[in-house]
């Protein structure tokens, strides 16, 4: 069931490649980032940096992308695990997981989205984990958080 703030609109059918991705909590000079010698997302100060250029490529399944980086090519697609206690946005090399289809949903708060997995379903969003230092992510109920609401520039 989506949240009352979030429209049925959803996006597909284009390849939108080069993109930033910001978050509402932490502002337009930090965006998400996956360093190349690392398989965790990041949010680092905004830059013309590989691991910031996203990619959001149609997948197999309608309406859904499979999210990748300039940095890591083509083989490589954001999915999820789980440490345990959270489930985790990690790289991961593409096939056909559930945790690597990705819905995009606009939310009514001025042009921000919130990101879903088709194996979370739509009740979880990417979000920010509020531990002081807020620059790492995880997958969370969703909610009217500040860390779940995303900008993807340039596109959609």
């Amino acid at each position: 069931m989506e949240n009352p703030d979030d429209s049925s609109q959803d996006h597909g059918e284009a390849n939108h490649q080069g993109t930033k991705i910001i978050n509402f909590c932490l502002g337009e000079d930090k965006c998400l980032d996956i360093p190349n010698d690392q398989d965790r997302l990041s949010m680092t100060d905004c830059g013309d940096i590989s691991g910031q250029s996203w990619q959001l490529v149609d997948s197999e399944l309608s309406g859904f992308y499979r999210i990748k980086t300039e940095a890591l090519g083509e083989e490589q697609c954001l999915d999820i695990i789980t440490d345990g206690n959270r489930y985790l946005p990690r790289r991961t090399d593409c096939a056909y997981y559930s945790g690597q289809f990705w819905k995009v949903t606009q939310t009514s708060n001025g042009g921000y989205v919130r990101i879903k997995s088709y194996y979370l379903g739509d009740d979880v969003c990417l979000d920010i984990i509020n531990d002081g230092t807020n620059d790492r992510t995880y997958m969370n109920a969703c909610s009217r958080y500040s860390g779940q609401y995303w900008k993807i520039e340039g596109t959609l």
